[in-house]
């Protein structure tokens, strides 16, 4: 087994562990001291590491701990979601809270707010009900020049042209949208992990299959057997959360919780996959635990107890 790395965006900073996986995680790397992470990401292949927080977006070349300021351009500083387009380097997309989305074709040097995202038909009514800021964006998809990203509470948002226009989607799937998932293979088939349970579109957005009526703020499709489905959903806001896995794209699910306590005191926030380790899952909570199973078996353990943990990279060794 290769050596991988693993950057924890915390509640007080950067930590980097590199190890093999199955222990003997060595600590080499911290920085940003005292901010909350809430995003992080990275481009395959490339040492560049962008990380969010209420301030802006902070970028390290590499992952020794230096890093600097990169929020030229970021009218609004309080980041949500951070995503790296994988097949063009430089190229990366910031959601905010007020929800507004930015972009970067320099890996962060200057950014350009996509000023369509807040005329989109309805935005004026976005809003957060635990915030006075008008929505967030949570998550973002991306295919090529097609973008979804998820706005909490509006709506799913669509850009062909890879952000220069936007439509927006709220007919049939809950409005409250915290994590959008995309089809490996098919960019038309779309999963929305929502207040009001989970969705799943095969037509762009035309029409939603609902799949599930409870709390889910995260979903996850297997990128080489895009069939099976992992979501984790939630009897309450924030906790009393289990995780569940379908093995037909989302038609049936059965528990997939095995080495967890049920129902688990937070929820899944997200799931986190990477091609460095391939053979397993990580998930986040939201009590800022680390999660982690082998993809197939669904056996989880808690990694790293000592941190809160709000966001995950899993990079090659380095």
């Amino acid at each position: 087994m290769n050596d991988i790395t693993v950057v924890l965006g915390t509640d007080r900073g950067i930590v980097v562990y590199r190890g093999k996986g199955n222990g003997g995680w060595q600590q080499v790397g911290y920085g940003l001291a005292g901010q909350a992470i809430t995003a992080l990401a990275a481009w395959p292949d490339d040492e560049v590491i962008l990380a969010g927080t209420r301030q802006g977006v902070f970028r390290s070349q590499g992952d020794e701990g230096n890093w600097t300021p990169a929020h030229a351009g970021l009218s609004l500083p309080h980041i949500r979601a951070l995503a790296a387009h994988p097949r063009r380097p430089g190229l990366a997309y910031a959601g905010t809270e007020p929800a507004a989305v930015f972009r970067t074709t320099s890996a962060g040097a200057q950014w350009e707010e996509l000023q369509t995202v807040r005329t989109l038909p309805g935005a004026n009514r976005w809003y957060l009900p635990y915030s006075p800021a008008a929505g967030a964006v949570r998550s973002f998809a991306l295919a090529g020049q097609r973008i979804w990203a998820a706005v909490e509470v509006g709506g799913v948002i669509r850009s062909d042209d890879g952000g220069d226009t936007w439509r927006i989607f709220t007919r049939g799937v809950h409005e409250d949208v915290h994590w959008v998932e995309i089809h490996p293979h098919d960019p038309e088939v779309l999963f929305a992990a929502t207040g009001g349970g989970l969705y799943r579109t095969r037509d762009g957005g035309q029409t939603w299959d609902a799949l599930g009526d409870d709390y889910t703020r995260a979903v996850w499709i297997d990128p080489d057997n895009p069939r099976t489905v992992l979501a984790g959903p939630a009897l309450s806001i924030g906790r009393l959360g289990r995780i569940m896995r379908s093995d037909d794209s989302g038609d049936t699910w059965e528990p997939a919780s095995e080495g967890l306590r049920l129902p688990m005191s937070g929820m899944v926030e997200r799931f986190v996959f990477s091609p460095a380790q391939p053979e397993e899952l990580f998930a986040l909570t939201s009590r800022g635990e680390v999660l982690r199973a082998r993809r197939g078996a669904w056996v989880w353990e808690r990694l790293w107890p000592e941190h809160t943990v709000n966001a995950l990279l899993v990079l090659g060794g380095g």
